[in-house]
């Protein structure tokens, strides 16, 4: 005597599931560690993501995007599979139905003259969009260009500016420096001071001039007014220690 029998033998079908999935992580860095690294800083600041950072001053942030794929096979009995189809195909078909106007039928007769208007007003308003593409893109630049400058400006005179500072306000040699020394060394540590100024205040309104679309102020220095000062002071620390040893 049979105490149980087999119930019907279940259909069964395959269904692949393939997935993507996409990430974007950002790192915060200074500027001049991301040159050394090999980035090409114009295009980090055009991206103009900035943090300012209390340790290493203005950070700019490049997105570094990752992809990851999956493939899932899976075994499901292949009425559920209709069911599947069924209910999609009963959600594709159910539309909307509204009263049909007369507009669908009617079309406005439009004349040469009117069409001619059209066409003027469509090029008008291309050719702005150009121009604000255009005026768009000089602002960005110059704003990297600045950027860029102030950046550097700030690492290589924030240090010496600070050392100078500190010669003339505090050291007990300097008054007793020759005269054109003292002269020099004022000279030179007000205007790298000045150039510093100006560049902190730049890094200052960047954020705000990306979030406005705004242009920011020219700097009054260039790249090679910056190197002829930075070399300067250097060679002013370096005489004012050469005089100081004289002192002892």
């Amino acid at each position: 005597m049979e105490v149980g029998s087999w119930g019907p033998e279940k259909n069964l079908m395959k269904r692949v599931i393939e997935s993507t999935e996409k990430l974007v992580n950002a790192t915060f860095k200074p500027l001049d560690v991301w040159d050394r690294e090999g980035y090409d800083v114009q295009m980090i600041t055009a991206y103009n993501r900035t943090e300012w950072n209390p340790a290493c001053g203005m950070t700019y942030a490049v997105p570094i995007k990752s992809i990851s794929w999956s493939k899932k096979e899976e075994e499901i009995e292949e009425h559920i599979v209709a069911a599947e189809k069924s209910l999609k195909d009963n959600k594709g078909g159910k539309r909307g139905r509204g009263d049909d106007d007369d507009d669908d039928d009617e079309e406005e007769d439009v004349s040469p003259k009117k069409a001619k208007l059209l066409k003027l007003k469509a090029n008008a308003a291309k050719e702005q969009e150009r121009a604000a593409k255009k005026e768009d893109a000089a602002i960005k630049q110059h704003n990297s260009k600045m950027q860029i400058l102030a950046s550097k400006t700030m690492s290589t005179l924030s240090a010496v500016v600070d050392v100078l500072k500190s010669v003339v306000t505090k050291n007990k040699n300097f008054r007793s420096a020759p005269v054109f020394m003292v002269d020099k060394i004022n000279h030179d540590f007000e205007k790298a001071a000045a150039f510093l100024k100006e560049s902190e205040d730049i890094i200052k309104m960047t954020k705000k001039c990306a979030k406005d679309g705004t242009r920011l102020p020219s700097l009054t220095f260039d790249a090679a007014d910056l190197g002829m000062v930075s070399r300067a002071v250097k060679k002013d620390i370096s005489d004012f220690e050469a005089f100081e040893k004289l002192c002892r």
